[in-house]
């Protein structure tokens, strides 16, 4: 049985209703410190509720939920303080450059250490872009400059919304590599996806999410041992309630 301080991210029946729609229902994950933890499940399955249930930006109907010990509900400044995150459409002030983007995102962290903004940038791939503005940008710059958002304040815990979304192959490559070095680091990430053939090559965890509900938590190298047709037929058999 594992124990509660190993988990980064616990939520405990955790519900939400919109508008009188169950979106959320009964809910539980337990995301490990230092892995990579991915939640897939159809459009409309409530994986964006449930990021922003956790970061504190919509409120839960019922349950609980923890982010790195803190409660989401009375701690959500201290959450966003000590996460990164991207949650949907990244908005960004589109006349200025990515490197000024980033630089007033330090100010507004509060964290003023400028060096940090050069070395993100390489590290998403942004570095020869660093000063065009971000009006310039196409859908996969800004979703790599999203990710340094996320990052450059140094979280140790990210929140990342189908992060590679709108990029092509070598992008999504370069942000499975920089996912992998930051797990290694010790960074835990959390993120949702629609490209299983990904989710296979970068999770260590997978949480299938159906109606609201996360029906099952693995770990993606038993995926294999449990399912011969791998990720993509066992999320079939999973949403079909097999």
């Amino acid at each position: 049985m594992e124990h509660k301080e190993e988990y980064i991210v616990e939520t405990y029946n955790l519900s939400k209703v919109y508008n009188e729609k169950l979106v959320i229902n009964s809910c539980n994950m337990n995301v490990k410190k230092g892995r990579i933890y991915c939640l897939v499940g159809q459009n409309g399955a409530g994986k964006t509720t449930l990021f922003k249930i956790l970061l504190g930006l919509t409120l839960a109907t019922q349950g609980t939920a923890t982010v790195l010990g803190m409660d989401c509900k009375k701690d959500s400044l201290e959450i966003l303080a000590r996460t990164g995150n991207l949650i949907e459409t990244p908005v960004f002030f589109e006349h200025l450059s990515a490197r000024k983007n980033l630089k007033i995102h330090l100010e507004y962290m509060e964290c003023k250490d400028a060096d940090k903004i050069e070395s993100i940038l390489e590290k998403v791939g942004l570095k020869d872009s660093a000063d065009q503005h971000v009006s310039t940008f196409s859908l996969g710059m800004r979703q790599r400059l999203a990710i340094a958002r996320a990052l450059v304040h140094e979280p140790s815990l990210l929140i990342l919304d189908e992060p590679v979304n709108g990029m092509d192959p070598v992008g999504i490559r370069d942000m499975r590599e920089l996912f992998r070095k930051l797990s290694e680091q010790g960074v835990t990430i959390l993120m949702s996806s629609h490209f299983l053939s990904e989710v296979e090559l970068v999770a260590d965890d997978i949480g299938f999410l159906v109606n609201g509900t996360i029906v099952c938590e693995v770990q993606s190298q038993d995926i294999p041992q449990q399912n011969a047709g791998g990720l993509e037929d066992y999320f079939m058999k999973v949403i079909q309630g097999e």
